[in-house]
């Protein structure tokens, strides 16, 4: 197909061959007799705006946009051209450009709900979110019934809940001994435009002593696959906490949807720990393997402990499920501050699942065997449930 100055090259064949195929629903007769009009007469505003829209499913927008400003040149305000080209021109990342055409038709036509809908892209595209919406609301007002409309707005209107808060309960029973250990902690999060910030407030009750820790977080992204971990906190007392840590990552995207990141972290305990760590991932479809190894340089040397596990994503990827296994003694892998350890081995499943569009349910189960300095083996299982709330 070849569209020299706005005429159509006369390639019976090809042309019919490129629109027939790719017809929605299949309507290679409909597109086929369209075809054949536009052939015999160039005049044909309904064949001609078929021809258009064909040409911006395969991706040609400029010889799209052409055909259908030809139509819309010669039948002002065309019922079916003018939608045609506000999406050629959302497709080709001109969205300034559709938001003028569609409000334009709008003053012609202000009740029509397919218009109002591309306006409102439109605007979601150029950030002006409660313009877009007040187009939707009118637009649901027309037709309560209209999906695409409805779906828009409850997108636009999630994507404004900047706000999460998040409650998490973790409960450790042991087979040797009574007390169990109680830790849950309150994060309130920010999505900004730099990436989201929390801050965090941890207690936790092991046998009749108490602990609080303030902690900070944040994701700041640097460029596009390029982004960091930052973590600070403190605790009053220093006791099952450590009275300071810190904490920060770089992490990278690479091809074959590899993401990779080092870091390192620092726990104020009565002696610091400083503890560097490595991290690896692989996105495999809906799945996601992981490693990380942790290196802790001590008196006596260097100890090594690692994680690896696995998630199973589900639905946009709000959703999943995930296994992870756990040796060695860095903090990061133990509970409450375990430094009394000599070794540990840890199994825990998790899972996440969405409810609606604000509220999110956690849960996780596991099973630890923690070798203590004293040589007695502890079996350790653990239990945690969390809510969040997107607001």
């Amino acid at each position: 197909l070849r569209v020299v100055d706005h005429r159509v090259v006369r390639r019976p064949v090809e042309l019919r061959q490129v629109v027939g195929t790719v017809a929605i629903d299949g309507d290679t007769v409909a597109a086929d007799a369209a075809c054949a009009r536009l052939e015999q007469r160039p005049t044909d505003s309904d064949a001609r705006t078929l021809l258009g829209t064909v040409l911006s499913w395969e991706g040609d927008y400029p010889a799209a946009r052409a055909e259908l400003e030809r139509v819309i040149a010669e039948h002002p305000g065309h019922g079916d051209a003018t939608p045609a080209l506000i999406r050629v021109e959302l497709w080709s990342d001109e969205p300034l450009r559709a938001e003028e055409i569609a409000r334009n038709a709008l003053l012609r036509s202000p009740d029509d709900t397919t218009l109002l809908y591309l306006h409102a892209k439109a605007q979601h595209a150029l950030l002006h979110d409660s313009d877009a919406l007040a187009d939707l609301e009118r637009a649901l007002r027309i037709d309560p019934k209209d999906q695409l409309a409805a779906d828009l707005k409850e997108s636009i209107e999630d994507g404004r809940r900047l706000w999460t808060a998040r409650v998490y309960y973790t409960l450790d029973l042991f087979d040797k001994q009574n007390a169990p250990w109680n830790e849950f902690y309150l994060s309130l999060k920010r999505d900004t435009g730099y990436g989201p910030f929390i801050v965090k407030y941890w207690h936790a009750v092991r046998f009749d002593q108490n602990a609080d820790q303030f902690e900070f977080e944040a994701y700041p992204r640097i460029r596009p696959g390029t982004y960091l971990f930052l973590m600070g906190g403190f605790a009053a007392d220093g006791g099952l906490y450590p009275a300071y840590r810190a904490a920060g990552d770089i992490y990278q995207a690479l091809p074959w949807s590899f993401e990779v990141s080092v870091g390192y972290r620092r726990l104020g305990f009565s002696d610091p720990v400083d503890i560097y760590t490595a991290y690896v991932a692989k996105y495999i479809g809906d799945w996601m393997p992981w490693g990380r190894v942790y290196l802790t340089p001590n008196d006596v040397g260097t100890s090594h402990s690692f994680q690896v596990g696995c998630r199973k994503y589900f639905g946009d990827g709000t959703d999943w499920v995930g296994l992870r296994y756990g040796h060695g003694t860095a903090p990061e892998l133990l509970s409450l501050g375990q430094v009394e350890l000599l070794n540990s081995d840890t199994v825990l499943f998790e899972a996440v699942k969405t409810i609606g569009t604000r509220w999110e349910i956690g849960l996780e189960l596991g099973y630890a065997r923690d070798e203590q300095l004293s040589g007695i083996e502890l079996n350790r299982f653990t239990f945690g449930a969390g809510l969040s709330y997107r607001f």
